[in-house]
C-alpha cells in the first residue's frame, strides 16, 4: 500500500470515529453501534459511549419529568455500549489470553 492509501484510510477512520460520537450525542444508538462495530477500537470506544451516556443521563438537564424517558434510554444504551466492551474483551480472552493481556495495556491514541 502505499502513501496515499494509509492517508486515505486514516482519514475514513478518522471519519467513522466521528460519527460514532455524532451518533451517540444526538441519541441515534442504531447509527452509533454500526459505526462502532466498523470502526477500530472497539473497547475503548464502546467504553467511551457508556462514559459519555452516562455523563448524560446524569445531567442536572434530563432531571426534569419530561425528559425521563430521554434519560432511561441514555442509561439503557449506556449499559449497552458497556456490555459490548465486556463482550469483545470476554472474546479476545477465550480465543488469546495472552494477546488479550496486551491487548489491556496497549495504549491508544
Amino acid at each position: 500500500e502505499s502513501e496515499d492509501d494509509d492517508s486515505i484510510g486514516a482519514q475514513e477512520q478518522a471519519a467513522r470515529h466521528m460519527l460514532f460520537i455524532w451518533a451517540i450525542l444526538l441519541n441515534k444508538y442504531k447509527i452509533g453501534e454500526m459505526f462502532w462495530l466498523y470502526g477500530e477500537d472497539s473497547i475503548p470506544n464502546a467504553l467511551l459511549a457508556g462514559s459519555i451516556l452516562q455523563r448524560l443521563s446524569s445531567s442536572k438537564t434530563l432531571s426534569k419529568p419530561h425528559l425521563e424517558e430521554a434519560r432511561l434510554d441514555m442509561i439503557q444504551h449506556t449499559k449497552r455500549f458497556e456490555a459490548l466492551a465486556v463482550g469483545v474483551l470476554s472474546e479476545c480472552h477465550t480465543a488469546d489470553p495472552d494477546k488479550t493481556s496486551v491487548l489491556l495495556n496497549a495504549e491508544t491514541d
